[in-house]
């Protein structure tokens, strides 16, 4: 039987950030605002889980919320060593965690993913317009 932990991950993290390193940055962001939207408060109480800083957890289940577990990370920090091509950052105008008041930053302290899953999906939107557009 599927734990709770292996079935938020089949929902809201179903395939593992780094096979993304070479995929389109919409395809990036979609992959993190997946992620994201799974870790409200709601959606982590319905799957029994906790959020603890940069981890939740459950029975027999931990997942680290870093980059490692981000597709823009892996694509742009991990392989870059810095955020300056990340779609992300450039919307923000600066890193997710940044300062103390950067989204990944406030999660991290309040477990609130909400200016972060903003942040995306503005992000989302302003790619998806540029492709339209032509842009990309």
């Amino acid at each position: 039987m599927e734990s709770k932990g292996e079935a938020w991950l089949k929902k809201y993290y179903p395939v593992e950030a780094e096979t993304l390193a070479n995929a389109s940055d919409i395809e990036c962001v979609q992959h993190s605002l997946n992620k994201w939207r799974g870790l409200t408060k709601d959606v982590l109480e319905k799957y029994g889980l906790v959020s603890d800083e940069s981890l939740i957890e459950g029975d027999n289940f931990s997942f680290y919320i870093d980059d490692d577990s981000c597709a823009l990370c892996v694509k742009y920090l991990v392989q870059e060593v810095m955020c300056t091509g990340c779609p992300l950052s450039k919307q923000l105008g600066k890193p997710c965690d940044a300062n103390y008041i950067a989204p990944y930053s406030i999660f991290i302290r309040t477990g609130n993913p909400l200016l972060m899953i903003k942040a995306l999906e503005k992000t989302l939107l302003s790619l998806q317009n540029r492709k339209n557009d032509g842009n990309e």
